[in-house]
């Protein structure tokens, strides 16, 4: 295990790794939510009690399932024509700590008050040390030839209103489960979502990539749109690289990638189906070699 895995995040290089060559296109693709329980669990074993059958029904749910097998396909793409791709893959689950969210809203609370008042000042610390080294990649990154994608995936329909809780406490996992299982609003499917705006509708992401982005998989038939239902926010950690770096956050409903149908489709089981991931990073690939064309 690498100084950086020990700390919570893995960093992957694919293609030219001559850092010296300033002149290279420079892809940066982040995976925050893409982590099973499995290295949390190891880290902090007081964590295995909690681990119940429902409790697990619930990380698999909130998991961004099939992110990163998709970030390692468009890095294949990318880096085969010569781009110099990193992946920096979060490997703690956001269901307990939340790779994707500032400090001051990392913690999920979503484990037993007890234990969550005792891991807190480490799982702090493990989101500190994962998203500093995070930021030192952005700045790396060179202003007119670097890029940052940040990647996710949801569930395809939402949550029922009226059970549902952006971030559920302890006692209430059954009633979230529920929400996105039997109480998701299956007449409302999700599209294609590209997060470019903050609450207070500023821009939060490089403009002309998204828009390139969007005409990409409207072309292709795919329901594409801007900031619905997540948008940019500033209590998300893409607003904060993309401070540092060009970027654009781009979340895919779950069943874009994985195996079976809608009619199907259980958000605590999942597949992922090999071809479904091909084409959608043979979509971006296409968006960002696009983009890199006309970056200054």
């Amino acid at each position: 295990m690498t100084k950086t895995e020990e700390l919570g995040v893995k960093f992957t290089v694919l293609g030219p790794e001559q850092e010296s060559v300033w002149s290279q296109n420079k892809v940066l693709l982040l995976t925050p939510h893409g982590a099973s329980h499995h290295w949390l669990a190891a880290k902090f074993p007081q964590i295995n009690d909690t681990l119940t059958e429902s409790y697990i029904k619930y990380l698999h749910i909130e998991r961004d399932f099939g992110v990163n097998e998709l970030a390692r396909s468009l890095a294949n793409k990318l880096s085969s024509i010569g781009f110099h791709v990193e992946i920096a893959e979060t490997l703690y689950h956001r269901g307990i700590l939340d790779g994707g969210r500032v400090i001051e809203h990392c913690i999920r609370n979503t484990l037993p008050e007890r234990l969550n008042e005792q891991l807190a000042p480490l799982l702090l610390d493990v989101h500190m040390n994962a998203t500093n080294a995070i930021k030192q990649k952005c700045i790396s990154l060179p202003v007119s030839k670097g890029v940052v994608i940040d990647l996710h995936t949801m569930a395809s329909f939402p949550p029922s209103t009226d059970d549902s809780n952006e971030l559920p406490k302890y006692e209430n996992i059954l009633k979230y489960i529920w929400a996105y299982t039997q109480g998701s609003e299956r007449n409302s499917l999700r599209s294609i979502d590209i997060l470019t705006e903050d609450e207070h509708g500023d821009l939060a992401a490089d403009k002309e990539l998204a828009e390139i982005t969007y005409d990409v998989f409207k072309k292709a038939g795919h329901r594409v749109g801007f900031n619905s239902p997540y948008r940019n926010d500033t209590k998300y950690m893409m607003n904060q690289y993309f401070k540092l770096a060009r970027g654009m956050a781009i979340d895919f409903p779950k069943h874009l990638l994985v195996r079976g149908g809608l009619n199907n489709m259980k958000l605590e089981n999942l597949e992922v189906d090999d071809e479904k991931i091909l084409g959608i990073s043979e979509l971006l690939n296409g968006a960002i070699v696009k983009a890199f064309s006309t970056l200054r």
